[in-house]
């Protein structure tokens, strides 16, 4: 009976002691890119392993992602195939004026074509009432999907925010988060946060442009749509936008520029960089093969396969010429037919693995966000070939971090290409920041994808985060820019010195009249 008793006893203090954990519904609705894509999953994945119901809502065009997971999908019908949609950057890219522009305004192109995907999905009653027969308690959006707000507004649910592309300037300051524009560059700028005059003058412009590209391309059309399906029509599309209770930022201050951020703002690091995992056999024996001059790995994304074949040709003539073997994801008919035996072409690898092997000694990239941070956690330099959008930012902070030299693939001879690759290679200070940043990277308490799930529990265990809301979201534009006080100080100033100088001309004409009144006396 003592026994009995005593196991009873423990018994009780150990279901005492657990934490009752409430399981959720999550919808989890990422934008129609590869790379989002792999975010949201990953995060999907957390919050499955931590017992909530999950659902991702994706579009056909990554039906093939989909695998064995056994994450749950709603999948809804793309206006475009992936293939389209990819033959479409890449004119971009081989189109010098069109990239530029492409380049300065790149969220132009993107909005416009999420009109058609969201125009779609709200046609979509199946895949609509599926959704809302999930009866789901939050939505982790995609930030730079518009679709996400109009979906909450139709659901009445709380949302969360995922950034997937770091700190981008054109939304989040429709999402009044600040970017000082005295050292935080707008996108297209091609400055850091040390800028000369001329390039604040320019980062200035930028700005007001584009505020109104926000109101053309985003305000107006997303506010028609609700206007349209009769989804709220008396809140604006810019108060649904800020409906969000938080954003989670996927970068690192190791890296991004410092800036301020409300509180409802997490910067989270970046969650596809992970260690490294053994690779398939023809890939070890290839990079073993390396000797002591390593690897180089050379990507150009998941939505740019294949490059124009002068740059390709030069590329691969610049690679013969390296000791380094190069492992390069393109597709092997887009390539010259003489390809140096260096050179080992394929049309998928496991990227972050890749990185974190101990031979690779470079990485050549277009600069996209994931494989920026994926190279940095690993600690591998790099040399940036930004093709458009925002991944000539990403560039200048890998240069202004000192981890990599920027190429224009476009204009650079083969000379300076092979120039660049072998300075970035034999300067050990290249490796050495990228390993300190590393360092930085890994130095958290929790890890990127646990903070973000941490971060979306304690959204659904407190509800309305109202509490963190600054108050800019409810100031007009004059008052949280101080034109009423600066227009009120420069009309009292206007004032004070118009009463000193009547005041001055009424002692200049009072000492005038003495004058002239002594004078006549005399």
């Amino acid at each position: 009976m003592a026994k009995m008793a005593q196991s009873m006893y423990f018994l009780i203090i150990i279901i005492a002691s657990c934490t009752v954990v409430r399981t959720s519904r999550i919808l989890l609705m990422p934008l129609f890119g590869n790379s989002d894509y792999f975010i949201f999953k990953k995060i999907a994945t957390e919050l499955s392993n931590r017992g909530h119901e999950v659902k991702l809502l994706t579009a056909s065009n990554l039906k093939h992602f989909i695998g064995t997971s056994n994450i749950s999908h709603l999948i809804y019908e793309a206006p475009q195939s992936l293939n389209e949609v990819e033959d479409k950057v890449e004119k971009i890219t081989q189109d010098p004026i069109v990239s530029r522009v492409f380049a300065v305004f790149p969220f132009a192109v993107l909005l416009k074509f999420q009109q058609m995907v969201c125009r779609d999905f709200l046609n979509n009653t199946k895949i609509l009432q599926e959704v809302k027969d999930f009866r789901a308690d939050l939505l982790v959006s995609d930030v730079v999907f518009m679709c996400n707000p109009i979906l909450q507004e139709i659901l009445s649910i709380p949302r969360v925010d995922v950034s997937p592309s770091g700190i981008i300037p054109f939304f989040m300051q429709s999402l009044q988060i600040p970017c000082p524009v005295s050292y935080t560059p707008q996108m297209g700028t091609d400055s850091t946060d040390e800028m000369s005059f001329f390039e604040r003058v320019h980062n200035m412009a930028m700005y007001i442009v584009s505020e109104f590209l926000r109101e053309f391309f985003l305000y107006k059309p997303f506010g028609d749509l609700k206007k349209e399906f009769k989804i709220s029509p008396e809140r604006s599309f810019s108060e649904a936008l800020q409906n969000g209770e938080m954003l989670l930022v996927q970068a690192d201050f190791a890296l991004d520029i410092p800036r301020p951020l409300p509180p409802a703002v997490k910067m989270i690091g970046a969650v596809l960089p992970e260690p490294a995992q053994p690779l398939p056999a023809d890939l070890e024996q290839f990079m073993q093969s390396s000797g002591d001059h390593g690897v180089i790995l050379v990507t150009f994304g998941s939505m740019v396969s294949k490059l124009d074949a002068s740059i390709l040709k030069k590329m691969t003539v610049v690679f013969g010429r390296l000791k380094q073997k190069i492992l390069w994801k393109v597709k092997r008919e887009a390539l010259p037919l003489d390809v140096s035996s260096n050179i080992k072409a394929v049309k998928w690898l496991p990227q972050n693995d890749v990185l974190g092997h101990h031979k690779t000694r470079l990485f050549i990239s277009h600069m996209g966000h994931n494989g920026m941070y994926e190279a940095l956690y690993h600690g591998v330099p790099l040399v940036a070939c930004p093709l458009f959008g925002d991944q000539f930012s990403n560039t200048n902070l890998v240069v202004r971090a000192g981890v990599g030299s920027k190429v224009i693939l476009r204009t650079i001879s083969e000379d300076e290409l092979e120039k660049v690759i072998r300075s970035v290679l034999d300067d050990s200070q290249f490796k050495s920041k990228a390993s300190h940043l590393s360092n930085l990277m890994r130095d958290r308490p929790r890890t990127p994808l646990q903070e973000s799930a941490d971060s979306i529990e304690y959204v659904l265990r407190n509800g309305n985060l109202r509490h963190l809301r600054v108050r800019s979201f409810d100031l007009p534009w004059y008052q949280y820019y101080l034109v009423d006080v600066m227009l009120f100080i420069a009309a009292l100033v206007t004032a004070v010195v118009f009463v000193l100088a009547f005041f001055c001309r009424c002692c200049c004409n009072l000492l005038c009249r003495r004058r002239l009144g002594k004078q006549k006396a005399e």
